[in-house]
């Protein structure tokens, strides 16, 4: 299976059901929008008003977080474990919603509506469910067994008295592991998941082992198609990075333009994660057995 075809296919299935593309956007913002307002102040307040938080837009700045930390620690850690719900919910709601789109994706004669998208969605909910909690507990043992021996690493380093930039050289090698193995199980979990939608079996788990050999054994082709799929989105990110920070927000309408400038960057990267189903849907199925 050539992965230009797939790529090419999974882009015209795409552009073919901008509807959905829209409703996605929209679920996803009002959800957004629903859950992180209330936690705003609560950032701010972790924050305690301070200027120097501005310094952390333009890099990463130690000094400036311990400071933050020393001293705003209470809101800091409030924060950060109502991120942690916050990420979990999101991947909850992301499970149900995946449903609706592969079923969407996946039933080439059915015309877009959303009673049947989320009729889609709850349909496979509980078995993407379940695939997402076998997901985790692989990706936590991948990090696990990634980041031990870096902790031993660090360990002998801090011992030795070495600096923050050789501490830096000495974490990325084991970040840059980290993402390529947790990309690797993350394409078994959406093969599962369209391999779950194209049987319609209940056996979430073995779906999931036959999906680890499915992605094994096509390895350059499904890594490959994945990693074609990022480059646009990366792009389009880096084009967004710079806008962000080429222009200067000092009128009320150039803060207007921003902010559609910000939400057709969303309305994309839901364009990107149902193009990256498609063309994965589109591999699988024209995949010889």
């Amino acid at each position: 299976m050539n992965i230009l075809h797939a790529y090419s296919k999974g882009f015209k299935d795409t552009v073919r059901s901008l509807r959905m593309v829209s409703w996605y956007y929209l679920i996803t913002l009002l959800l957004g929008l629903t859950l992180v307002i209330p936690y705003h102040g609560v950032l701010q307040e972790a924050a305690g008003h301070s200027m120097d938080t501005v310094k952390l837009l333009k890099g990463f700045d130690y000094t400036v977080f311990k400071e933050i930390t020393h001293f705003h620690g209470e809101g800091i850690q409030a924060f950060f474990t109502a991120g942690f719900w916050l990420v979990l919910l999101f991947m909850i709601i992301g499970t149900f919603l995946a449903g609706g789109i592969l079923d969407q994706l996946m039933a080439r004669d059915r015309r877009f509506s959303p009673s049947a998208f989320f009729a889609g969605c709850g349909k496979w909910f509980w078995r993407f469910l379940r695939l997402m909690f076998y997901h985790l507990i692989v990706q936590i043992l991948v990090a696990a067994i990634v980041y031990g021996p870096m902790a031993f690493v660090l360990i002998r380093k801090f011992q030795n008295g070495a600096n923050e930039p050789q501490l830096f050289h000495t974490i990325l090698p084991f970040v840059i592991l980290h993402l390529l193995i947790a990309l690797y199980f993350l394409i078994i979990a959406d093969y599962a998941r369209i391999s779950i939608v194209a049987t319609g079996t209940k056996k979430v788990f073995k779906q999931y082992w036959r999906s680890l050999a499915f992605v094994s054994s096509r390895f350059f082709g499904t890594y490959g198609l994945y990693l074609l799929l990022l480059v646009v989105p990366l792009v389009t990110l880096w084009v967004f990075s710079g806008i962000s920070r080429n222009v200067n927000v000092n009128t009320g309408m150039m803060v207007l333009v921003m902010l559609l400038v910000q939400q057709l960057f969303i309305w994309l990267r839901s364009g990107f994660r149902i193009w990256i189903y498609a063309a994965q849907a589109e591999y699988y199925l024209t995949s010889p057995d």
